[in-house]
């Protein structure tokens, strides 16, 4: 494969991977910048031409090399030409032959092929009489054709010759070449070679403009003119000198090809291989071609592949790799919310825990001061003397009215200590209302009564002794032990010898105090009874509180927890398409990396 055909084919690639490149852009991912840049890169590479200039003067086969060049099956570009009829013409690819006539007095006229004698005498013909002002008139011709090597990136420039007698369309001349990655200088070896008139143009139009020789491709053209002895002995002589001259004029080497454009047409038209060898023209064609590619096309391709990577991959990667680096504002609100939940579960698990915690403290303390308070209050208020006796009952109403005041005023003071735990937490709690009532105590049956019938012969002392030990029971003390004994003696005196029924009273002490003892545990016991009740309500109320509050906060977090979850499988895939573009783009990159190293091996 040719050189240029490699580097066509290597254009082609690049053209069609950013063609891909751009199917697969999104318009709703924001690639705009991206395919913007696709869509110049693809425009440059397209229109990229390699502009091939041959300069030469009138009659040295210009246009014949051109149409051996384009491997035309006719003649695109006239060969019957003169310097007043020559005209400035280039040419490039288009599928429908057409030609562009732009004129000296700054018209464009698009015109037909065949219409172009009219104009210029780049084609065959003659222009007919009465034309001559058009002729005149024209500038340059921009000729459109459907040939492969102008598809190929090819744009031929074939000038007037250095001897154009046109001011105007010298400047043009001179302009073109200026812009040209090539000029193929062509001279005719069967005139002597160069001339002082072609060094001279060279130096002071060519060189002056391109500001140095790199681009000059010096052609002698005609060998087929030349005898087989002139061809073995003298060409290679003539090529040496000029060569040398070149060399020396500008400071830099510059290769002549002795060619014959006309055998190199032929043998291409007619297909006849040995009469192309014969023209040298192939290894020419293979210099040009690889200059242009060497010293334009690679340099174009790779500065415009650099270019995109640079300018628009790159940064469009970098732009994707942004949006997955950090989660978007509404997860993490989402994340933040539900971690403010979790606090405030946690919180109000431990608020929970405090106040359970405190309020059986609180019972537990209360408990035991009850516990205590009771046993102290009945050790001191109440006894079993015999002027107790009778207001027992009411003596201990009393006490545990007074009890229960001193343990409602207690359990509040507990409940105030506590009740800014349930004021945080908005619980409502009862205040605290014990209400106990004991049961009156029958004291009359700790008396037992027992009748004795005594004779009369009995001994009135035993009488008296009895009688005179129930008063001082009764009386208490050193006193009624006195009373008891005179009354003793005095009812003994009395009593005479008749049988007599005594009645025996005892007190059962023992009896007495086990009841009281009784009635204080059950006092204990129905105290400690009420705060637990007291106390169950108050956990019942603030368990409802807190366990409502919790489902709230609870439902918060688990619905923040679905948000979330939701948000996060949004983000995934999200960022999963991310990844894949960019695994995408990455991988465009890699391609595009890849025809750069291509390039380089051409």
């Amino acid at each position: 494969m040719e050189k240029i055909d490699q580097f066509d084919n290597l254009k082609l690639k690049v053209v069609t991977l950013l063609n891909d490149l751009e199917l697969q852009c999104s318009e709703n991912e924001n690639t705009a910048n991206l395919r913007q840049g696709i869509k110049e890169a693809v425009a440059e590479i397209k229109s990229d031409k390699f502009l091939v200039a041959v300069v030469g003067v009138i009659k040295r086969g210009k246009s014949t090399l051109l149409n051996a060049l384009l491997k035309a099956d006719v003649d695109i570009l006239s060969t019957q030409v003169n310097p007043e009829t020559a005209k400035l013409a280039f040419l490039n690819y288009d599928d429908n032959p057409h030609a562009i006539i732009y004129t000296k007095d700054k018209k464009e006229i698009d015109i037909e092929i065949s219409e172009l004698p009219k104009y210029t005498s780049t084609f065959d013909g003659v222009s007919p009489k009465g034309e001559k002002a058009k002729v005149e008139n024209t500038l340059y011709a921009e000729i459109f054709y459907p040939n492969d090597i102008l598809k190929k990136g090819f744009c031929i420039i074939d000038t007037p010759g250095v001897d154009d007698p046109d001011e105007a369309r010298s400047n043009v001349t001179l302009n073109f070449i200026d812009r040209a990655d090539a000029v193929i200088f062509l001279m005719s070896a069967n005139e002597g070679g160069l001339k002082n008139s072609e060094l001279q143009f060279i130096q002071s139009k060519i060189l002056n403009n391109l500001g140095t020789s790199k681009g000059i491709i010096c052609v002698f053209n005609k060998i087929s003119y030349l005898k087989e002895r002139q061809l073995k002995n003298e060409l290679p002589k003539l090529i040496e000198k000029n060569e040398k001259l070149l060399n020396e004029t500008f400071g830099e080497k510059i290769n002549i090809f002795p060619i014959d454009a006309l055998d190199a047409l032929r043998g291409i038209r007619d297909n006849d291989v040995e009469l192309y060898e014969k023209s040298r023209f192939g290894p020419f064609k293979k210099e040009l071609e690889n200059y242009l590619v060497q010293e334009k096309g690679k340099i174009f391709l790779r500065l415009r592949i650099n270019k995109f990577i640079i300018e628009s991959l790159e940064p469009f990667i970098g732009e994707l790799l942004e949006k997955i680096a950090y989660e978007p504002t509404s997860l993490t609100m989402v994340e933040n919310e539900l971690k403010k939940s979790q606090t405030e579960l946690e919180k109000l698990s431990n608020k929970t825990n405090n106040i359970i915690s405190n309020y059986e403290n609180a019972k537990n303390t209360l408990k035991n001061w009850i516990q205590k308070e009771i046993t102290s209050d009945f050790n001191t208020h109440i006894s079993i003397s015999t002027k107790a006796i009778p207001n027992l009952s009411r003596d201990i109403n009393s006490v545990t009215e007074f009890l229960t005041e001193k343990i409602n005023t207690k359990t509040k003071k507990f409940i105030k200590d506590m009740i800014s735990d349930f004021e945080l937490e908005n619980i409502k709690i009862s205040q605290p209302s014990f209400d106990i009532q004991v049961k009156s105590i029958d004291t009359s049956k700790y008396f037992l009564r027992k009748q004795e019938v005594i004779s009369g012969n009995s001994d009135g002392g035993f009488v008296g002794a009895a009688i005179g030990g129930f008063i001082g029971f009764f009386v208490g003390g050193p006193i009624g032990a006195a009373a008891g004994a005179a009354a003793g003696r005095r009812v003994g005196k009395e009593f005479n010898s008749e049988d007599k029924t005594i009645e025996h009273v005892t007190f059962d002490e023992l009896g007495l105090k086990k009841e009281i003892d009784g009635v204080r545990n059950m006092l204990i016991k129905t105290f400690h009874s009420s705060l637990e009740t007291y106390f169950s309500d108050v956990s019942s109320t603030v368990s409802k509180s807190l366990a409502n509050k919790r489902k709230n906060i609870n439902n918060i977090f688990e619905t923040n927890k679905k948000i979330l979850f939701s948000e996060k499988s949004t983000f995934k895939e999200y960022k999963n398409e991310i990844n894949s573009k960019i695994n995408q783009l990455n991988q465009s990159k890699s391609n595009l990396s890849q025809l750069l190293k291509e390039v380089e091996t051409l």
